[in-house]
């Protein structure tokens, strides 16, 4: 992560971890919290891993596969992702008890001149409920 607003800051800090490291995969593999702070973490982690395999199959990134190797530990290995259904919605707990309920966009700048920007991703959150348009609104 390069940058983040202050509903990112909100975030990282209910997953906890590290202040400085900024890698919301290093923090998720390595918080043993994860599963109390993200309600749905079963069906969150196995779509990250998802990606991940993708991922590092499309760029052969051996330290992208090291971190793989080290955040496939913590997906419950009889979880099989959720289907039937277009978007995950991640459901956060948030220190006071409420629940933010997001779900998210990845944008890529696929027709980049630039071979730094064409590997460019931006990770949108959206509410996915009114009780967590609420509450980001509020921040």
């Amino acid at each position: 992560m390069l940058k983040a607003n202050r509903t990112a800051a909100l975030l990282f800090d209910a997953i906890g971890g590290d202040p400085a490291d900024m890698s919301l995969l290093t923090r998720l593999a390595n918080n043993p919290r994860t599963g109390e702070v993200i309600e749905n973490w079963p069906a969150i982690a196995a779509e990250f891993l998802s990606r991940l395999r993708a991922e590092v199959l499309r760029t052969s990134d051996a330290e992208l596969g090291r971190r793989l190797d080290a955040f496939a530990v913590r997906v419950p290995a009889s979880h099989a992702p959720e289907t039937g259904n277009p978007f995950l919605c991640m459901r956060i707990r948030l220190p006071n008890g409420a629940t933010l309920t997001l779900f998210s966009a990845i944008g890529q700048f696929s027709a980049a001149r630039d071979i730094t920007a064409a590997d460019l991703r931006i990770e949108l959150f959206f509410p996915a409920d009114e009780a967590t348009e609420r509450i980001l609104a509020g921040l």
